[in-house]
Protein backbone atom coordinates (compact mmCIF):
# COMPACT_ATOMS: atom_id res chain seq x y z
CA UNK A 1 0.00 0.00 0.00
CA UNK A 2 1.38 3.47 -0.88
CA UNK A 3 2.46 5.68 1.59
CA UNK A 4 0.05 8.20 0.74
CA UNK A 5 -3.00 5.81 1.26
CA UNK A 6 -2.38 6.05 5.78
CA UNK A 7 -3.17 9.44 5.33
CA UNK A 8 -5.92 10.61 7.18
CA UNK A 9 -6.59 7.13 8.98
CA UNK A 10 -6.48 7.01 12.72
CA UNK A 11 -4.10 5.03 14.30
CA UNK A 12 -4.42 2.31 17.05
CA UNK A 13 -2.68 3.29 20.41
CA UNK A 14 -0.22 0.30 21.18
CA UNK A 15 -1.05 -1.53 24.59
CA UNK A 16 1.96 0.16 26.08
CA UNK A 17 0.25 3.75 25.47
CA UNK A 18 -2.56 2.95 26.60
CA UNK A 19 -1.15 1.64 29.89
CA UNK A 20 0.51 4.54 30.31
CA UNK A 21 -2.43 6.74 30.04
CA UNK A 22 -4.28 4.53 32.65
CA UNK A 23 -1.43 4.96 34.44
CA UNK A 24 -1.35 8.99 34.38
CA UNK A 25 -5.06 8.82 35.05
CA UNK A 26 -5.20 6.79 38.17
CA UNK A 27 -2.09 9.19 39.53
CA UNK A 28 -4.64 12.49 38.77
CA UNK A 29 -7.55 10.37 40.53
CA UNK A 30 -6.35 8.58 43.46
CA UNK A 31 -4.05 9.30 45.99
CA UNK A 32 -0.27 7.59 46.65
CA UNK A 33 -0.20 8.07 50.16
CA UNK A 34 -1.85 6.38 53.11
CA UNK A 35 -5.33 7.83 54.58
CA UNK A 36 -4.87 11.47 56.20
CA UNK A 37 -6.32 9.79 59.29
CA UNK A 38 -4.54 6.93 60.71
CA UNK A 39 -7.20 3.89 61.00
CA UNK A 40 -6.30 0.88 63.44
CA UNK A 41 -2.71 1.54 63.87
CA UNK A 42 -0.62 -0.55 66.14
CA UNK A 43 0.45 1.03 68.78
CA UNK A 44 3.91 0.97 69.69
CA UNK A 45 5.42 -1.06 73.10
CA UNK A 46 6.77 1.88 74.76
CA UNK A 47 9.74 0.12 76.60
CA UNK A 48 9.48 1.62 80.07
CA UNK A 49 9.06 0.08 83.46
CA UNK A 50 6.01 -1.20 84.03
CA UNK A 51 5.76 0.55 88.07
CA UNK A 52 7.10 3.78 85.62
CA UNK A 53 4.12 3.20 83.44
CA UNK A 54 1.66 2.56 86.02
CA UNK A 55 2.71 5.87 88.45
CA UNK A 56 2.68 7.98 85.49
CA UNK A 57 -0.93 6.83 84.53
CA UNK A 58 -1.97 7.41 88.48
CA UNK A 59 -0.75 11.06 88.33
CA UNK A 60 -2.41 11.82 85.14
CA UNK A 61 -5.49 10.15 86.28
CA UNK A 62 -5.44 12.43 89.60
CA UNK A 63 -4.57 15.51 87.56
CA UNK A 64 -7.31 14.85 84.81
CA UNK A 65 -10.06 14.55 87.96
CA UNK A 66 -8.88 17.68 89.38
CA UNK A 67 -8.61 19.63 85.84
CA UNK A 68 -12.25 18.72 85.27
CA UNK A 69 -13.51 19.43 88.88
CA UNK A 70 -12.62 23.00 88.58
CA UNK A 71 -13.44 23.77 85.20
CA UNK A 72 -11.44 22.67 82.56
CA UNK A 73 -13.09 21.64 79.25
CA UNK A 74 -12.53 17.80 78.15
CA UNK A 75 -10.50 18.74 75.72
CA UNK A 76 -8.07 20.73 77.31
CA UNK A 77 -7.96 17.63 80.30
CA UNK A 78 -7.37 15.48 77.39
CA UNK A 79 -4.50 17.52 75.40
CA UNK A 80 -2.60 18.15 78.81
CA UNK A 81 -3.01 14.60 80.04
CA UNK A 82 -1.10 13.70 76.57
CA UNK A 83 1.38 16.09 77.02
CA UNK A 84 1.99 14.84 80.27
CA UNK A 85 2.62 11.27 79.45
CA UNK A 86 4.65 12.09 75.81
CA UNK A 87 6.82 14.32 78.36
CA UNK A 88 7.23 10.94 80.51
CA UNK A 89 7.67 8.25 77.59
CA UNK A 90 3.91 7.10 77.11
CA UNK A 91 3.26 7.98 73.38
CA UNK A 92 1.19 5.11 73.58
CA UNK A 93 -1.77 5.90 76.28
CA UNK A 94 -5.40 6.61 74.87
CA UNK A 95 -7.38 8.52 77.16
CA UNK A 96 -11.75 8.78 77.53
CA UNK A 97 -13.28 11.54 79.79
CA UNK A 98 -17.17 11.31 80.08
CA UNK A 99 -18.91 13.50 82.54
CA UNK A 100 -18.21 11.28 85.25
CA UNK A 101 -15.03 9.14 84.77
CA UNK A 102 -11.23 9.83 83.20
CA UNK A 103 -10.16 6.43 82.02
CA UNK A 104 -6.35 5.85 80.88
CA UNK A 105 -5.12 3.31 78.61
CA UNK A 106 -1.60 2.14 77.61
CA UNK A 107 -0.88 -0.15 74.91
CA UNK A 108 2.59 -2.07 75.31
CA UNK A 109 2.47 -4.28 72.19
CA UNK A 110 1.11 -7.87 70.96
CA UNK A 111 2.60 -9.48 74.07
CA UNK A 112 2.10 -7.28 76.37
CA UNK A 113 -1.01 -6.67 78.28
CA UNK A 114 -2.39 -3.24 78.56
CA UNK A 115 -2.68 -1.22 81.63
CA UNK A 116 -5.99 0.34 81.86
CA UNK A 117 -7.09 2.27 85.04
CA UNK A 118 -10.43 4.30 85.60
CA UNK A 119 -11.42 7.21 88.19
CA UNK A 120 -14.66 8.60 88.78
CA UNK A 121 -14.93 12.32 88.92
CA UNK A 122 -17.60 12.54 91.97
CA UNK A 123 -18.66 16.57 91.30
CA UNK A 124 -17.83 19.58 89.61
CA UNK A 125 -16.88 22.97 90.68
CA UNK A 126 -15.10 26.33 89.89
CA UNK A 127 -12.09 27.36 91.11
CA UNK A 128 -10.01 29.22 88.90
CA UNK A 129 -7.31 29.78 90.22
CA UNK A 130 -6.22 26.44 91.36
CA UNK A 131 -6.94 25.89 87.53
CA UNK A 132 -4.28 27.85 86.05
CA UNK A 133 -1.90 26.31 88.86
CA UNK A 134 -2.71 23.02 87.08
CA UNK A 135 -2.08 24.20 83.96
CA UNK A 136 1.22 26.13 84.79
CA UNK A 137 2.28 22.33 86.02
CA UNK A 138 1.66 20.87 83.08
CA UNK A 139 3.53 23.30 80.76
CA UNK A 140 6.70 22.94 83.28
CA UNK A 141 6.75 19.09 82.35
CA UNK A 142 6.07 19.66 78.77
CA UNK A 143 8.83 21.75 78.58
CA UNK A 144 11.12 19.63 81.20
CA UNK A 145 12.30 18.14 77.36
CA UNK A 146 13.63 14.41 77.34
CA UNK A 147 14.52 14.55 80.81
CA UNK A 148 11.25 15.57 82.91
CA UNK A 149 11.39 16.14 86.79
CA UNK A 150 10.85 12.37 88.88
CA UNK A 151 6.96 11.64 88.86
CA UNK A 152 7.38 11.54 92.37
CA UNK A 153 8.38 14.83 93.32
CA UNK A 154 5.70 16.47 90.50
CA UNK A 155 3.08 14.03 92.54
CA UNK A 156 3.95 15.76 95.48
CA UNK A 157 3.55 19.90 93.78
CA UNK A 158 0.22 18.00 92.60
CA UNK A 159 -1.14 16.90 95.73
CA UNK A 160 0.12 21.08 97.37
CA UNK A 161 -2.01 22.10 94.60
CA UNK A 162 -5.43 20.22 95.91
CA UNK A 163 -4.73 20.49 99.13
CA UNK A 164 -3.60 24.73 98.85
CA UNK A 165 -6.60 26.88 100.86
CA UNK A 166 -8.84 28.55 98.31
CA UNK A 167 -8.25 32.38 97.27
CA UNK A 168 -11.45 33.38 99.27
CA UNK A 169 -12.97 32.71 102.26
CA UNK A 170 -16.79 31.50 102.22
CA UNK A 171 -18.03 34.08 102.93
CA UNK A 172 -15.99 36.76 100.70
CA UNK A 173 -18.07 34.29 97.58
CA UNK A 174 -21.17 35.33 99.79
CA UNK A 175 -20.86 38.74 99.18
CA UNK A 176 -19.65 38.52 96.00
CA UNK A 177 -22.65 36.58 94.89
CA UNK A 178 -24.52 39.49 96.47
CA UNK A 179 -22.57 42.15 94.51
CA UNK A 180 -23.81 40.00 91.10
CA UNK A 181 -27.25 40.58 91.92
CA UNK A 182 -26.35 44.48 92.59
CA UNK A 183 -25.00 44.63 89.81
CA UNK A 184 -27.91 42.92 87.56
CA UNK A 185 -30.41 45.52 89.48
CA UNK A 186 -28.07 48.26 88.49
CA UNK A 187 -27.79 46.69 85.09
CA UNK A 188 -31.61 46.72 84.67
CA UNK A 189 -32.64 50.60 85.95
CA UNK A 190 -33.20 50.03 89.67
CA UNK A 191 -32.74 52.56 92.19
CA UNK A 192 -30.79 52.13 95.11
CA UNK A 193 -33.06 50.59 97.25
CA UNK A 194 -33.76 48.42 94.25
CA UNK A 195 -29.66 47.37 94.26
CA UNK A 196 -29.48 47.22 98.24
CA UNK A 197 -32.38 44.43 98.04
CA UNK A 198 -31.30 42.56 94.92
CA UNK A 199 -27.67 42.53 96.80
CA UNK A 200 -29.00 41.06 100.10
CA UNK A 201 -31.61 38.64 98.34
CA UNK A 202 -28.46 36.96 95.87
CA UNK A 203 -26.17 36.73 98.55
CA UNK A 204 -29.39 34.79 100.81
CA UNK A 205 -30.05 32.41 98.00
CA UNK A 206 -25.99 31.62 97.73
CA UNK A 207 -25.94 30.88 101.95
CA UNK A 208 -28.82 28.74 101.55
CA UNK A 209 -27.81 27.05 98.91
CA UNK A 210 -24.46 26.37 100.14
CA UNK A 211 -26.20 24.90 103.56
CA UNK A 212 -28.30 22.32 101.69
CA UNK A 213 -25.87 21.33 99.78
CA UNK A 214 -23.79 20.14 102.33
CA UNK A 215 -26.45 18.60 103.83
CA UNK A 216 -26.79 16.50 100.58
CA UNK A 217 -29.36 17.58 98.90
CA UNK A 218 -28.89 17.63 95.22
CA UNK A 219 -28.09 20.76 93.04
CA UNK A 220 -31.64 20.90 91.07
CA UNK A 221 -33.41 21.31 94.32
CA UNK A 222 -30.73 23.49 95.12
CA UNK A 223 -32.11 25.54 92.02
CA UNK A 224 -35.60 25.63 93.21
CA UNK A 225 -35.11 26.75 96.65
CA UNK A 226 -33.24 29.23 95.48
CA UNK A 227 -35.57 30.60 92.69
CA UNK A 228 -38.20 30.52 95.61
CA UNK A 229 -36.24 32.45 98.00
CA UNK A 230 -36.17 35.40 95.15
CA UNK A 231 -39.99 35.35 94.03
CA UNK A 232 -41.13 35.20 97.53
CA UNK A 233 -38.87 38.21 98.36
CA UNK A 234 -40.54 39.77 95.26
CA UNK A 235 -43.76 38.72 95.90
CA UNK A 236 -43.69 40.07 99.49
CA UNK A 237 -42.55 43.44 98.52
CA UNK A 238 -45.35 43.70 96.21
CA UNK A 239 -48.21 42.72 99.07
CA UNK A 240 -46.47 45.56 101.52
CA UNK A 241 -46.57 48.06 98.54
CA UNK A 242 -49.96 47.48 98.15
CA UNK A 243 -51.36 47.40 101.94
CA UNK A 244 -48.48 50.63 102.81
CA UNK A 245 -48.46 53.12 100.02
CA UNK A 246 -46.95 55.50 102.80
CA UNK A 247 -43.78 54.21 102.77
CA UNK A 248 -41.69 56.12 100.52
CA UNK A 249 -39.06 53.83 99.56
CA UNK A 250 -41.51 51.21 98.41
CA UNK A 251 -42.91 53.74 95.77
CA UNK A 252 -40.32 52.69 93.53
CA UNK A 253 -40.51 49.26 93.91
CA UNK A 254 -39.92 46.50 90.92
CA UNK A 255 -40.31 43.14 91.94
CA UNK A 256 -38.58 41.97 88.37
CA UNK A 257 -35.63 43.04 89.27
CA UNK A 258 -35.09 41.07 92.33
CA UNK A 259 -36.25 37.95 90.56
CA UNK A 260 -34.73 39.03 87.28
CA UNK A 261 -31.51 39.25 89.49
CA UNK A 262 -31.30 36.31 91.08
CA UNK A 263 -32.58 34.20 87.84
CA UNK A 264 -28.80 35.26 86.11
CA UNK A 265 -27.13 34.78 89.60
CA UNK A 266 -28.59 31.40 89.79
CA UNK A 267 -27.70 30.56 85.53
CA UNK A 268 -24.05 32.23 85.72
CA UNK A 269 -22.93 29.27 88.03
CA UNK A 270 -23.67 26.65 85.09
CA UNK A 271 -21.67 25.25 82.62
CA UNK A 272 -23.28 26.47 79.42
CA UNK A 273 -19.44 27.60 78.04
CA UNK A 274 -18.14 24.24 78.76
CA UNK A 275 -20.92 22.12 77.23
CA UNK A 276 -21.17 24.13 73.85
CA UNK A 277 -17.10 23.57 73.60
CA UNK A 278 -17.45 20.30 74.51
CA UNK A 279 -19.99 19.89 71.32
CA UNK A 280 -17.68 21.80 68.96
CA UNK A 281 -14.60 19.86 70.22
CA UNK A 282 -16.34 17.08 69.25
CA UNK A 283 -17.20 15.18 72.48
CA UNK A 284 -20.64 14.83 72.52
CA UNK A 285 -21.49 12.47 75.23
CA UNK A 286 -19.87 14.92 77.91
CA UNK A 287 -21.41 17.80 75.89
CA UNK A 288 -25.22 16.35 76.05
CA UNK A 289 -24.29 15.62 79.45
CA UNK A 290 -23.51 19.07 80.56
CA UNK A 291 -26.35 20.67 78.35
CA UNK A 292 -28.72 18.24 79.90
CA UNK A 293 -27.39 19.29 83.18
CA UNK A 294 -27.90 23.14 82.05
CA UNK A 295 -31.65 22.06 80.89
CA UNK A 296 -32.07 20.80 84.46
CA UNK A 297 -31.03 23.41 86.33
CA UNK A 298 -32.59 26.07 84.42
CA UNK A 299 -35.98 23.80 84.71
CA UNK A 300 -35.37 24.29 88.22
CA UNK A 301 -34.65 27.96 88.35
CA UNK A 302 -38.55 28.24 85.98
CA UNK A 303 -40.18 25.62 88.66
CA UNK A 304 -39.34 27.19 92.15
CA UNK A 305 -40.25 31.11 90.66
CA UNK A 306 -43.44 29.38 88.48
CA UNK A 307 -44.42 27.87 92.29
CA UNK A 308 -44.18 30.74 93.91
CA UNK A 309 -45.92 33.17 91.75
CA UNK A 310 -48.69 30.70 91.03
CA UNK A 311 -49.23 30.37 94.54
CA UNK A 312 -49.48 34.72 95.04
CA UNK A 313 -51.78 34.74 91.88
CA UNK A 314 -54.29 32.25 93.81
CA UNK A 315 -54.24 34.13 96.97
CA UNK A 316 -54.95 37.03 95.33
CA UNK A 317 -51.66 38.86 94.91
CA UNK A 318 -51.75 41.16 92.17
CA UNK A 319 -49.10 40.33 89.28
CA UNK A 320 -48.47 42.08 86.52
CA UNK A 321 -45.98 42.75 84.31
CA UNK A 322 -44.64 46.11 83.51
CA UNK A 323 -43.67 46.10 79.80
CA UNK A 324 -41.33 48.84 79.90
CA UNK A 325 -39.11 47.00 81.84
CA UNK A 326 -35.61 46.97 80.88
CA UNK A 327 -31.72 48.36 81.09
CA UNK A 328 -30.86 51.68 82.73
CA UNK A 329 -31.34 54.72 80.72
CA UNK A 330 -27.45 55.98 80.96
CA UNK A 331 -25.12 53.60 78.75
CA UNK A 332 -21.91 54.60 81.40
CA UNK A 333 -24.18 52.95 84.29
CA UNK A 334 -24.78 49.93 82.29
CA UNK A 335 -21.43 49.28 81.51
CA UNK A 336 -20.33 49.85 84.59
CA UNK A 337 -22.46 47.37 85.67
CA UNK A 338 -21.21 44.98 83.34
CA UNK A 339 -17.71 45.57 85.00
CA UNK A 340 -19.23 45.23 88.91
CA UNK A 341 -20.96 41.14 87.01
CA UNK A 342 -17.89 40.20 85.59
CA UNK A 343 -15.45 41.22 88.80
CA UNK A 344 -17.70 39.98 90.81
CA UNK A 345 -18.02 36.61 89.19
CA UNK A 346 -14.36 36.47 88.89
CA UNK A 347 -14.54 36.30 92.87
CA UNK A 348 -17.05 33.88 93.08
CA UNK A 349 -15.15 31.26 90.79
CA UNK A 350 -12.00 32.13 93.55
CA UNK A 351 -10.00 33.55 90.70
CA UNK A 352 -6.77 35.58 91.74
CA UNK A 353 -6.41 39.27 92.43
CA UNK A 354 -5.22 39.39 88.93
CA UNK A 355 -7.76 37.91 87.15
CA UNK A 356 -10.50 39.60 88.96
CA UNK A 357 -8.81 42.97 87.66
CA UNK A 358 -8.76 41.30 84.04
CA UNK A 359 -12.39 40.34 84.49
CA UNK A 360 -13.65 43.86 85.40
CA UNK A 361 -12.35 45.14 82.07
CA UNK A 362 -13.57 41.96 80.37
CA UNK A 363 -17.00 42.55 81.81
CA UNK A 364 -17.28 46.21 81.38
CA UNK A 365 -15.63 45.69 77.26
CA UNK A 366 -18.43 43.11 76.44
CA UNK A 367 -21.56 45.37 77.68
CA UNK A 368 -19.59 48.35 75.81
CA UNK A 369 -19.75 46.05 72.59
CA UNK A 370 -23.05 44.89 73.28
CA UNK A 371 -24.52 47.96 73.61
CA UNK A 372 -22.61 48.82 69.96
CA UNK A 373 -24.21 46.27 68.05
CA UNK A 374 -27.74 46.36 69.15
CA UNK A 375 -28.20 50.22 70.07
CA UNK A 376 -26.08 51.86 67.63
CA UNK A 377 -25.62 48.58 64.54
CA UNK A 378 -29.82 47.92 65.11
CA UNK A 379 -29.27 44.64 65.68
CA UNK A 380 -31.28 41.96 67.96
CA UNK A 381 -30.23 41.30 71.12
CA UNK A 382 -29.22 37.26 70.42
CA UNK A 383 -27.04 38.74 67.65
CA UNK A 384 -24.92 41.69 69.75
CA UNK A 385 -24.92 38.95 72.24
CA UNK A 386 -23.31 36.37 70.54
CA UNK A 387 -20.71 39.20 68.42
CA UNK A 388 -19.68 40.49 71.45
CA UNK A 389 -19.10 36.98 73.47
CA UNK A 390 -17.05 36.47 69.67
CA UNK A 391 -14.66 39.06 69.93
CA UNK A 392 -13.62 38.62 73.48
CA UNK A 393 -13.38 34.70 73.03
CA UNK A 394 -11.18 35.95 70.30
CA UNK A 395 -8.67 38.20 72.28
CA UNK A 396 -9.00 35.83 75.59
CA UNK A 397 -6.23 33.17 74.58
CA UNK A 398 -4.14 36.48 74.06
CA UNK A 399 -4.42 37.86 77.08
CA UNK A 400 -4.57 34.86 79.14
CA UNK A 401 -1.18 34.05 77.80
CA UNK A 402 0.31 37.49 78.72
CA UNK A 403 -1.26 37.91 81.95
CA UNK A 404 -0.94 34.34 83.35
CA UNK A 405 -4.94 34.44 83.70
CA UNK A 406 -7.27 31.82 82.65
CA UNK A 407 -8.94 32.27 79.53
CA UNK A 408 -12.19 29.96 80.67
CA UNK A 409 -12.42 32.95 83.35
CA UNK A 410 -12.26 35.81 80.74
CA UNK A 411 -14.81 34.34 78.45
CA UNK A 412 -16.92 33.45 81.64
CA UNK A 413 -17.01 36.90 82.69
CA UNK A 414 -17.97 38.39 79.39
CA UNK A 415 -21.12 36.09 79.08
CA UNK A 416 -22.53 37.05 82.84
CA UNK A 417 -23.50 40.77 82.15
CA UNK A 418 -25.78 39.21 79.12
CA UNK A 419 -27.02 36.36 80.41
CA UNK A 420 -31.05 36.43 79.21
CA UNK A 421 -32.59 37.16 83.31
CA UNK A 422 -35.55 39.60 82.21
CA UNK A 423 -36.43 37.59 79.86
CA UNK A 424 -36.55 34.40 81.48
CA UNK A 425 -38.55 36.39 83.87
CA UNK A 426 -40.89 38.01 81.83
CA UNK A 427 -41.38 34.49 80.16
CA UNK A 428 -42.91 33.23 83.62
CA UNK A 429 -45.05 36.07 84.87
CA UNK A 430 -46.68 36.31 81.57
CA UNK A 431 -47.02 32.22 81.74
CA UNK A 432 -48.85 32.99 85.48
CA UNK A 433 -50.92 35.48 84.34
CA UNK A 434 -52.43 33.62 81.10
CA UNK A 435 -51.65 35.60 78.89
CA UNK A 436 -53.60 35.42 75.58
CA UNK A 437 -51.14 36.77 73.16
CA UNK A 438 -48.87 33.92 74.14
CA UNK A 439 -46.10 36.37 74.56
CA UNK A 440 -44.40 33.80 77.51
CA UNK A 441 -43.30 31.63 74.22
CA UNK A 442 -41.72 34.34 72.54
CA UNK A 443 -40.08 35.67 76.00
CA UNK A 444 -38.44 32.33 76.61
CA UNK A 445 -37.62 31.65 72.99
CA UNK A 446 -35.83 34.88 73.42
CA UNK A 447 -33.84 33.60 76.36
CA UNK A 448 -33.08 30.02 74.72
CA UNK A 449 -31.78 32.25 71.18
CA UNK A 450 -29.43 34.46 74.12
CA UNK A 451 -28.09 31.37 75.28
CA UNK A 452 -27.32 29.99 72.43
CA UNK A 453 -26.22 32.79 70.90
CA UNK A 454 -23.69 32.90 73.87
CA UNK A 455 -22.31 29.86 73.90
CA UNK A 456 -21.59 29.58 70.14
CA UNK A 457 -19.70 32.89 70.17
CA UNK A 458 -17.42 32.84 72.94
CA UNK A 459 -16.64 29.00 71.76
CA UNK A 460 -16.02 29.85 68.11
CA UNK A 461 -14.31 32.71 69.29
CA UNK A 462 -12.08 30.61 71.48
CA UNK A 463 -11.60 28.51 68.88
CA UNK A 464 -10.26 31.28 66.50
CA UNK A 465 -8.21 32.67 69.09
CA UNK A 466 -6.39 30.02 69.66
CA UNK A 467 -5.31 29.89 66.29
CA UNK A 468 -4.19 33.51 65.72
CA UNK A 469 -2.47 33.07 69.39
CA UNK A 470 -0.40 30.10 67.46
CA UNK A 471 0.16 31.71 64.77
CA UNK A 472 1.43 34.92 66.79
CA UNK A 473 4.14 32.84 68.66
CA UNK A 474 5.38 31.10 65.46
CA UNK A 475 4.97 34.23 63.50
CA UNK A 476 7.46 35.24 66.98
CA UNK A 477 9.94 32.24 66.99
CA UNK A 478 10.58 33.07 63.66
CA UNK A 479 11.25 36.63 63.89
CA UNK A 480 13.76 35.65 66.96
CA UNK A 481 15.41 32.79 65.28
CA UNK A 482 16.64 35.21 61.93
CA UNK A 483 17.65 38.09 64.49
CA UNK A 484 19.91 35.65 66.37
CA UNK A 485 21.53 34.68 62.76
CA UNK A 486 21.41 37.57 61.70
CA UNK A 487 23.75 38.54 64.79
CA UNK A 488 25.65 35.90 64.60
Amino acid sequence: MPEGSMRGRPQRSTPGGSTRVRGRARSVLRPSGPPTMPIAVRGGSDYVSEWHTRAVIDFCLRLGEAMLVTGASVADTTAALLRVCRAYGLSSVHVDITYTSVTLSMHRGVHRDPITVMRIVSSMGTDYSRLEALHSLVREIGASGSEPVDIEDNLGELERILEMPHSYRRGVVTAAWGLMGAGVAMLLGGGLMMILISGVATALIDYVQVRFARMGLSTFFGQVIGATIAAGIAVALLVIRDHTGGIWWLAQVRPSIVVASSIVVLLAGMSVVTAAQDTLDGFYLTAGARTYEVMLLTGGVVAGVLLVLSLARRIGVNLYVIPSDGLAQNVVVQILAGALLGGAFAVSAYCAPRAVLVSIVTGGVSWLLFATFNILGGTSQPVASGIATFLIGCAAPTVARRLHVPSIAVTAASIVPLLPGLAVYKGIMYFVTDNEDNNWVDSFLLAMLVGLALSVGVSLGTLLGRQISAGADSLTSKVLRRTVQQTD
